[in-house]
């Protein structure tokens, strides 16, 4: 316990009083010196608080999405046998982490036993957040004495952000997985009706149409397979804009959706490689499991992996595309990760497709229309999304206040295979 010497000045006035009284020989002085007495007495008779606190964090949404408002509630439970009149509570968000709705603070009393809360809303960003401590500082009745405790409590907010699955082009190759192809087998979405072979299986022979007509066919499904997908993300210097001075800028949103889609698309069985577009420029070629994941992270985070990379192979960019192309192979299709804040990527992207690779382009929004500047940033960035749809490519616009998810199903929407 702390004093804080806020009923001092009583005794000070007691003090200054009798020593004038006695001095001047006034009994009216004298007397008056019971008053600042009286006020020094009840600050040094008041008892300081026994505090015995536990303290408790809640989050809601426990799991958040980017963009979402998560309420936070500090609970505050007095453990001891002794009524605690004066409780200030100060929690500590994360600085990261814009406070949207009342304040991390409050002052509670609390009986023994009861339990007094404060709350306030943060709205949620990409990225791991962490809190800081909880401050509980406790008066007694007088406010003569202080206990100031700080409590640890481990809380983070990490916005879930999974993507269930990524729109491809039919470009596939031989193995399974969950591509629709334009060829018929083993499926379960219907294809078409063929004669009967002896080779094909009893479970596939159309039964009604043998009923109906005599007929003896068999029916097709759409065969889901695999893709070899490279994905491209944009790391050119040039992209290093902000939308908002709370949000990541272009190239730390496009990294971010690499690991996104990298994850995505391992997870439906493809062979899926990563290419950094720009400095350092290096490619890692496409590979299956576990490890080519964490591969992929490291590359993504600036790390260098020994294993099946090629090092510096889009350092240049676009100036570096013929030769990427050649080491592609035929059966590889694009996803191309880029703010698009220039021509280059629009020149690279439309030259993949012309080596015959097919490309989905994800474009992380980062102009702000609110300002004029921004409006001309926007309206090139749409001048070059319309050529690419143009040149038959699939583009998926995604804001970084909405889940990629939703972006990937509102680009989707009415593609065709």
């Amino acid at each position: 316990m702390t004093a804080t010497g806020r009923w001092q000045v009583g005794l000070a006035v007691a003090l200054v009083a009798v020593g004038v009284g006695v001095l001047a020989g006034n009994t009216a002085i004298f007397l008056s010196s019971l008053v600042g007495l009286m006020y020094a007495g009840y600050g040094h008779v008041t008892r300081p608080p026994a505090v015995d606190l536990s303290v408790e964090r809640v989050l809601e949404p426990a799991l958040p999405s980017p963009g979402d408002d998560v309420d936070v509630v500090v609970l505050v439970t007095n453990e001891g046998d002794e009524p605690l009149p004066d409780v200030r509570v100060a929690d500590e968000p994360p600085a990261e982490l814009a406070v949207v709705a009342d304040e991390p603070r409050g002052a509670v009393s609390l009986g023994p036993g009861e339990t007094a809360s404060v709350a306030y809303t943060v709205r949620a960003r990409r990225g791991e957040h962490a809190f800081g401590d909880v401050t509980v500082v406790a008066r007694n009745v007088s406010g003569s004495e202080t206990g100031r405790e700080r409590f640890s409590v481990a809380d983070e907010i990490e916005p879930a952000e999974g993507l269930e699955g990524v729109p491809l082009a039919g470009q596939t190759i031989q193995y399974s997985g969950r591509v629709e192809s334009e060829t018929g087998g083993e499926g379960v979405e219907f294809y078409s009706v063929r004669s009967y072979q002896p080779t094909d299986s009893k479970n596939r022979v159309d039964w009604n149409r043998l009923a109906k007509t005599g007929e003896l066919t068999t029916v097709e499904f759409r065969e889901e397979r695999a893709a070899t997908v490279v994905v491209v993300v944009d790391v050119r210097h040039v992209n290093a804009v902000v939308r908002d001075p709370a949000e990541a800028d272009g190239v730390e949103l496009s990294k971010h959706a690499g690991r996104r889609l990298v994850a995505a698309l391992l997870r439906e069985n493809n062979r899926v490689g990563v290419a950094l577009y720009g400095r350092p420029g290096h490619y890692l070629l496409p590979r299956t499991g576990r490890d080519h994941a964490a591969r992929a992270d490291r590359l993504l985070e600036g790390e260098w992996c020994d294993s099946f990379v090629r090092e510096g192979w889009l350092a240049a960019g676009d100036g570096h595309v013929g030769r990427f192309c050649r080491q592609l192979g035929d059966e590889k299709q694009l996803v191309v990760v880029s703010p698009l804040l220039d021509d280059e990527p629009v020149r690279s992207i439309r030259r993949f497709r012309a080596y015959g690779h097919e490309v989905t382009l994800l474009c992380p929004t980062v102009a702000d229309a609110d300002s004029p500047g921004s409006t001309v940033e926007r309206i090139a960035t749409e001048r070059r999304l319309s050529t690419l749809r143009a040149a038959g490519v699939r583009v998926l616009e995604w804001a970084p206040d909405e889940p990629l998810q939703v972006a990937a199903e509102r680009g989707s929407h009415g593609w065709s295979r």
